[in-house]
C-alpha cells in the first residue's frame, strides 16, 4: 500500500499527457513480459519482490511484499551455493544485470 501510495504522488506532478505516456509504456512493457512463458520477478536490494508477470503468480501465487528466496525456494535467508543469488550479485558488482535463476528444487 506504500509503494502504491508513492506512485500516485510521483504521478501527480506530470500533466494528464505525461500520465498516459506512462501508463502507455507500462502497458507495453505488461504485453511483453505476459508474452513470456518464464516467471520473471523485479527484486529490489532488499531481496522484496516488486513485481511478477503471470507466469510467476501461477507457480508462486501472491507473493509481491515477500522475500524472494522465502516465497520462491521456502528459504529463511538468501540463496547460497548452487543458487546463485541475482540480488547479491548485482550488489557485489554495483552494475545492473539480468540472471537466469534456475530452480534446481523444481
Amino acid at each position: 500500500m506504500i509503494g502504491t501510495i508513492g506512485i500516485l504522488g510521483i504521478l501527480k506532478i506530470f500533466n494528464r499527457e505525461k500520465i498516459k505516456k506512462i501508463q502507455d509504456a507500462l502497458a507495453i512493457s505488461e504485453k511483453i513480459t505476459e508474452g513470456i512463458d518464464e516467471a520473471i520477478l523485479l527484486i529490489d536490494k532488499d531481496c522484496k519482490v516488486l513485481w511478477i508477470n503471470s507466469k510467476a503468480k501461477k507457480l508462486y501465487g501472491k507473493i509481491i511484499g515477500d522475500v524472494c528466496y522465502s516465497a520462491t525456494h521456502g528459504l529463511e535467508s538468501p540463496c547460497q551455493f548452487p543458487h546463485i543469488c541475482p540480488v547479491i550479485e548485482v550488489l557485489k558488482t554495483n552494475t545492473p544485470n539480468t540472471f537466469v535463476h534456475t530452480h534446481f528444487d523444481k
